[in-house]
């Protein structure tokens, strides 16, 4: 649903406006969910103007909302992870995410920390992958308690993801 500036000022308005506590369903699932939980259609409001001019919207009280995700998630629906992705594992969402011309080398490194101590001393561990320049890293150094050395590489990588064991 493509907005102007006046529009889009509008959505957010009516949206701040909203009462907190409440969800909202819009479009053909706002109908579903009033003829199959309210069991009629008066509950419907046509945002944007009317019929299929505006966009269909169903108000959720908190009850509701978890008796419809109750229903939807437990009674004989199939569901399948399609994509899954993290802040560092992006590569699923790789062709939404930089179409466009953005570059690639803005995809975040992925990084393995491993914590010791060793006749008082804090050492660290790092492994990193960095799938873009197609490069893994290894590192062991010495750090403060407040781990200062391993902040300053993390933000250096670009990391946005770390693994950490258990």
């Amino acid at each position: 649903m493509a907005l102007d500036g006046r529009e889009q000022s509008g959505f957010v308005h009516w949206y701040k406006s909203q009462i907190k506590g409440f969800y909202s369903v819009h479009g053909e699932d706002a109908l579903f969910v009033a003829r199959q939980f309210y069991k009629t259609t008066a509950v419907v409001k046509h945002l944007g103007g009317s019929g299929d001019a505006g966009l269909s919207s169903v108000t959720l009280n908190r009850n509701l909302f978890e008796q419809v995700l109750r229903e939807l998630l437990l009674e004989g629906t199939d569901y399948a992870v399609e994509l899954a992705a993290s802040p560092g594992r992006l590569a699923a969402f790789e062709e939404e995410l930089f179409r466009g011309g953005i570059d690639m080398a803005d995809t975040p490194v992925v990084v393995a920390v491993v914590l010791a101590m060793k006749e008082g001393v804090r050492e660290v561990g790092l492994a990193y992958a960095d799938v873009v320049a197609r490069r893994l890293g290894v590192a062991q150094f010495v750090d403060d308690e407040l781990l200062c050395s391993l902040e300053a590489v993390l933000v250096q990588l670009g990391a946005k993801e770390v693994l950490l064991p258990k």
